[in-house]
């Protein structure tokens, strides 16, 4: 199928977009408080570390769907739509290989223990907490499984700047994984069953997503087409991409690993409660700028540089506006309903939420430029430059936490060590690759 493009596509996107957005909402606010309430704070913090682990074994898609789509689209306008397929075997035929790996070595050495390495990360010796924990890494294991090969599928709708369906795809599985969690919940009330209802819902999007996707695609899929030569076309923008989820993964993700280590689990449910609440937010404002992607890769197909300039200064000025307002619709009354929705017991100081709404504003403009560089293919920069921020997050945090025991100090630290990297590189890189 051709590519769609024109502002009526981009509403069309957007509105669809936030779909999923929304019914992430609905199941954040119904599920969160249940987890608390059958888990406790110490349980529910293991199964947030568990959701971290999960993060952390997405990164061995090494970038592929994103640099995948951006293949497609540039194939599709040479019209070589044979590689495409080529391709996608070539993909899968890795995956196949990292599933493997990925299950073996979580066999043995999370759910073997291998090393006492389930006790440092969970800093107990709690035989009930590692039991749920090893078990619940073979569970994440499938569940990552599952996810990995759904979405490079995915990417042969997004290609076509379609994002109507495949979010209409993903609203299905949230809906599903918030359905599925509940009855878990309500019948057995424990981690693993929760974690085996996530594995049922991912595999019914994944057949969807499978179904659908195989009318994107032009060329047929076999393992023995699988080369070198053609995985090797999506590998260098692909390692890039990689490469900066895993400096996205250490600066969004270590904090629940760095509280654990040092000041322990009930502060883990405290800050991530805190942090899934805000990301709700962030998520709405950032929603409006992803949906720009493939349209963005589209133009720079198309050399056409003045209108990916345009659009840039356009919603640089859009996003800041809006991130603003919400800060300031949380800064009065998001404290109160975060109290409300999750108990004051569990809600940490109003201190700590108003430096959450500090880094929304800041995340959410930062994310503007980052979307435009990655669109391009110019993101080796800001990713190199994401290692220093992932660095000198990592380094604040841990010093910061050591010395006063305040789990604030771990937000400030991220705020700190983007405003003094990336914030203002983004800007300036993408003004000079954009010339």
């Amino acid at each position: 199928m051709s590519f769609e493009s024109g502002k009526t596509r981009y509403l069309k996107n957007l509105i669809f977009a936030y779909l999923p957005y929304f019914a992430q909402i609905i199941s954040t606010i119904v599920l969160t408080p249940l987890y608390v309430k059958f888990f406790g704070q110490e349980k529910y913090a293991i199964f947030v570390i568990l959701h971290t682990v999960i993060g952390y074994f997405m990164l061995s898609n090494i970038g592929l769907p994103q640099a995948f789509s951006r293949q497609i689209i540039h194939l599709k306008e040479q019209n070589e739509h044979a590689k495409i397929g080529k391709i996608l075997s070539s993909i899968l035929f890795y995956y196949s290989i990292v599933i493997i790996a990925v299950l073996s070595i979580n066999s043995v050495i999370f759910y073997g223990n291998f090393f006492g390495i389930s006790n440092k990360i969970l800093n107990s010796q709690n035989q009930e907490y590692l039991q749920i924990f090893g078990l619940g890494m073979i569970l994440v294991s499938f569940k990552f499984a599952i996810s990995l090969v759904t979405d490079v599928f995915q990417s042969l709708i997004d290609a076509t700047n379609r994002l109507d369906i495949s979010n209409s795809i993903r609203f299905t599985q949230i809906s599903l994984l918030g359905i599925f969690s509940y009855f878990a919940l309500k019948f057995y009330g424990t981690i693993e069953a929760v974690l085996i209802s996530n594995i049922l819902s991912a595999f019914c999007v994944f057949f969807i997503m499978f179904f659908v996707a195989r009318k994107f695609l032009d060329s047929k899929i076999s393992f023995f087409d699988a080369k070198f030569e053609y995985f090797k076309l999506v590998l260098p923008s692909g390692f890039w991409y990689f490469m900066g989820g895993i400096s996205i993964a250490i600066i969004t993700q270590i904090d629940t690993l760095v509280i654990s280590f040092v000041v322990g689990l009930q502060m883990v449910a405290i800050y991530s409660l805190m942090f899934k609440f805000s990301e709700v937010f962030r998520n709405l404002i950032s929603t409006a700028v992803n949906v720009l992607f493939t349209q963005v890769v589209y133009n720079h197909s198309k050399n056409e540089m003045e209108k990916i300039r345009q659009n840039y200064k356009k919603f640089f000025l859009i996003i800041s506006g809006f991130s603003i307002f919400v800060a300031l619709f949380l800064y009065f009354i998001g404290y109160d309903i975060f109290v409300l929705w999750i108990g004051k017991q569990n809600a940490g100081s109003l201190d700590i939420f108003v430096w959450f709404i500090i880094y929304l504003v800041v995340f959410s403009i930062n994310q503007v430029s980052v979307l435009f560089v990655n669109a391009l293919d110019k993101h080796k920069a800001i990713v190199l430059m994401s290692f220093v921020q992932a660095g000198l997050n990592f380094v604040l945090s841990v010093w910061l936490l050591s010395i006063t025991g305040d789990i604030k100090w771990v937000i400030i630290s991220t705020i700190l060590a983007l405003l003094a990297t990336n914030f203002w590189f983004n800007i300036y890189y993408f003004k000079k690759i954009s010339k």
